[in-house]
């Protein structure tokens, strides 16, 4: 059964983008919602941390952070650049939970997503390293068009309202 799932989700995935088709939650069920929605109310302290600098747009990138995708929530989610960013505590080496995550990350690798982890200790002791790490992988990425010039920035609309010197 489980070669069956995996062998339909890479059928779509190469016949048509599976994001464009379940939407950007990846078809997320009402209950995912409802408990992303808990977890976003009760962050832990190296997700607050986290948290801090990925809400600055880092080159541009918006982030959401507990995002429903699939059966799964996402710690932090970067639509654009489709990378996951997942932070683990201890409870997260038990071998079970290891599973989990493997089973997991192919999941979401099968919708396009790109996931890095980090653990809570990484947070706690060199931020700066984790930041970087998060840049340089942002830096790989196209950047984002954030606005377009507008129309009276240009050479040519600043002097069509001018008359000519006579």
């Amino acid at each position: 059964m489980k070669h069956y799932r995996s062998l339909l989700l890479r059928l779509i995935v190469n016949s048509m983008s599976v994001l464009e088709h379940l939407g950007m939650h990846a078809g997320a069920k009402p209950e995912i919602f409802i408990f992303a929605r808990k977890l976003h109310a009760t962050m832990t302290p190296e997700e607050k941390i986290l948290w801090e600098f990925l809400r600055l747009k880092p080159q541009g990138f918006n982030s959401r952070r507990q995002h429903p995708f699939c059966r799964y929530i996402l710690d932090f989610y970067c639509r654009k650049t489709r990378l996951s960013i997942e932070l683990d505590g201890k409870y997260h080496n038990l071998p079970e939970q290891k599973t989990r995550h493997n089973i997991r990350t192919e999941v979401i690798q099968e919708f396009g997503v790109k996931e890095i982890r980090f653990t809570n200790e990484e947070v706690n002791e060199d931020i700066e390293a984790v930041k970087m790490c998060i840049l340089s992988l942002l830096d790989k990425v196209v950047k984002p068009i954030t606005r377009l010039p507008s129309r009276s920035a240009t050479p040519e609309s600043q002097h069509r309202n001018t008359k000519p010197i006579v």
